[in-house]
């Protein structure tokens, strides 16, 4: 598997990982992105500290938008490091999360959350494994819809549809 880092990524604890991987590591240009696996993924890497200053600079949404544009290629955001690193306030939290609500939601940009650079590469391989398998392949059907209920007396179905027997106990996530 050959991966293409682009020229001006600094990250030597995750290109030792790749290496340690065997992977074969190119270093060249991206006009678009970080790390482009097997000419079908495309990953931008930011640590939370990079994160809040493309956000500051105006460059986030710029490249975010810019990533949406890829028909061709799957295209992820990895974000790096601690999700509130010291020094960062509720308020640059929150908006923080709002920027990232918006490219995960606006432009359909999968975030992919780590916590060092090595799991950064392993994350990689990780998707380059699975789309080799076809198992990053979007469902040729839509996905069955699951009730709550099923049709008999609006019990909750339990395996093979049958009813669930009552427990007295309720789930406060299942809005029951």
């Amino acid at each position: 598997m050959l991966i293409i880092v682009d020229h001006r990524e600094q990250s030597p604890a995750l290109l030792d990982e790749l290496r340690r991987q065997n992977t074969g590591i190119e270093r060249a240009p991206l006009p678009l992105g970080d790390y482009r696996v097997a000419d079908q993924l495309l990953f931008e890497r930011k640590t939370v500290a990079d994160l809040r200053l493309s956000l500051a600079d105006g460059r986030l949404f710029d490249q975010a938008h810019w990533r949406a544009q890829q028909p061709d290629r799957r295209v992820a955001l990895i974000i790096e490091g601690r999700v509130q690193p010291p020094g960062v306030g509720e308020r640059e939290r929150r908006i923080l999360q709002g920027a990232l609500v918006k490219i995960a939601l606006l432009w359909d940009i999968p975030l992919l959350r780590t916590l060092l650079p090595e799991e950064s590469a392993r994350v990689m391989l990780y998707a380059a494994r699975q789309r080799e398998r076809g198992k990053l392949q979007a469902p040729a059907r839509p996905l069955r819809q699951h009730s709550r209920n099923n049709e008999r007396g609006g019990k909750r179905a339990g395996r093979h549809g049958k009813p669930r027997p009552a427990t007295g106990a309720t789930n406060p996530l299942a809005g029951e």
